[in-house]
């Protein structure tokens, strides 16, 4: 059994570099697993320097390269930890992994549950905890009525506004995107007359769309950091007539992208072709906010120059042009990008797309290479299956389960790197609670990678880490 402990230099003069070469040691994979997990993945050499800083050894690049790439795929060795501590700087206050974890997300990012009883907070993450297992709301008050899921969550929802921004962030973050999440639900316009807000379906049952702005922080080849989330739900105007009607984006979006604009105005911003309106984009032109988005191809007017361009020349695959319009608040660059491809039955087809943009001395490629990390987000709401299982159509119920959803789950997916599935699975580990230390025995390393990922994160509340191998 060897001991290590974070931060502590140690020297291990009984390994042979060569030896290192032909044979894989368990044991070092699993400090360089460490060091590559605390420290995020910061590159090859950085690694290699903070190695041969904290344990004596110079590892070269190519066992380097190899270590990472074995990681990276089998996440870690295939040996379990016989311990594994948190030391916090304070004395923990929860008995379970449940409120060791997601509580302080929830308290950090929600004023209004920190507003809540501790018995109401309790039966609240017991609640999302179950959710993110797989289980309804209807099941689990069915386990225990004690907890009454549905009137904590209106009581949480009541207390809320109808936007929520963390305004914490990472240096590190390349962009900021924002997505629309929709929800179908059926529901019968006669009984319920004041859900209707335009959006409806040609079916015989009607069809609105619960619409849920969701903010997030882009960072290369990882999930989306959730920083804010906007409920504009349900959406009421009407006409002269007094027939009600949709609301436009410009009309209800402005002040959720002015708050966001004060703590993220300086990333780029990336979104989809639902937000290229002309006053949204000459929004964004006023406040010099650097902007890639996506446009539809029925904007003919703009796009024509660029149809017959691919029109009369099969071989070109990209162009653009840029233009001073005064629709969009100045000079903009629109891109026009096709691809070909043969389906199944060996059909060959053709799909284009279009980017706009204010960045006019960026190259296209950059560009284009740049607006594909908005697919993160994405990626976030994969991770966050709870999303499509929202209950009900009542407004603060839904208000209640998004908050949490958003800025109590998903930030702990998010350090962990993991589904809800498996943060349910996490949070269910057996743990020892002594004073200020959280114990694990006999843990899995996958589960100790993200352990590892969620200290990182809350590096300034630890004082150390111990694990026993």
């Amino acid at each position: 059994m060897q001991m290590y402990r974070v931060g502590e230099s140690q020297t291990h003069q009984y390994y042979e570099f060569y030896d290192l070469k032909v044979k894989r040691d368990l044991w070092l994979y699993f400090l360089f697993f460490q060091v590559w997990s605390s420290w995020a993945n910061l590159g090859r050499c950085h690694l290699q320097r903070l190695f041969s800083l904290e344990f004596g050894l110079f590892l070269d690049s190519n066992l380097v390269s190899r270590i990472m790439k074995d990681l990276e795929l089998n996440l870690a060795p295939k040996q379990r930890i016989r311990e594994f501590r948190l030391v916090h700087k304070s004395k923990f206050e929860g008995k379970n992994l449940t409120e060791i974890l997601l509580k302080p997300e929830a308290e950090a990012n929600l004023p209004e549950f920190r507003q809540m009883d501790e018995q109401s907070k309790s039966a609240l993450l017991h609640t999302i905890k179950e959710v993110c297992s797989g289980n309804t709301l209807s099941e689990v008050q069915d386990k225990d009525w004690t907890m009454k899921p549905f009137e904590k969550l209106k009581d949480l929802g009541s207390k809320m506004k109808s936007w929520t921004i963390h305004k914490t962030m990472d240096s590190d973050a390349a962009a900021i995107a924002i997505d629309e999440k929709m929800v179908e639900k059926s529901f019968d316009l006669e009984k319920n007359p004041n859900l209707g807000h335009g959006y409806v379906s040609r079916r015989k049952t009607y069809l609105p769309c619960l619409l849920v702005e969701v903010a997030g922080l882009i960072r290369p080849g990882r999930m989306a950091e959730v920083v804010g989330h906007y409920f504009p739900y349900p959406q009421r105007d009407e006409d002269e007539n007094g027939k009600r009607k949709p609301m436009r984006k410009h009309e209800y979006l402005l002040g959720f992208l002015e708050a966001l604009h004060e703590s993220f105005g300086h990333l780029i911003m990336l979104a989809d072709a639902n937000y290229t309106s002309r006053k949204l984009i000459s929004w964004f032109q006023s406040k010099n906010w650097p902007f890639i988005m996506r446009i539809s191809p029925t904007q003919k007017y703009l796009l024509k120059p660029l149809q017959e361009k691919f029109d009369a020349d099969s071989n070109v695959i990209a162009c653009h042009k840029i233009l001073e319009n005064d629709e969009f608040g100045g000079w903009v660059k629109i891109l026009a990008f096709r691809r070909w491809w043969t389906d199944a039955k060996g059909v060959s087809k053709e799909k284009r797309y279009f980017l706009i943009t204010n960045l006019l001395d960026e190259p296209p490629r950059d560009l284009w290479r740049f607006y594909r990390m908005r697919w993160t987000l994405e990626n976030t709401f994969k991770c966050l299956p709870v999303l499509d299982k929202t209950p009900g159509t009542d407004e603060n119920l839904l208000r209640g389960y998004f908050a949490l959803v958003f800025h109590a789950v998903a930030p702990i997916c998010y350090q962990s790197r993991s589904t809800t599935r498996t943060l349910a699975k996490l949070l269910e580990l057996p743990v020892e609670i002594k004073k200020k230390e959280i114990v694990w025995k006999n843990l899995s390393t996958r589960f100790t990678r993200r352990l590892l990922l969620i200290a990182y994160r809350r590096s300034t509340e630890l004082s150390q880490v111990l694990i026993k191998v």
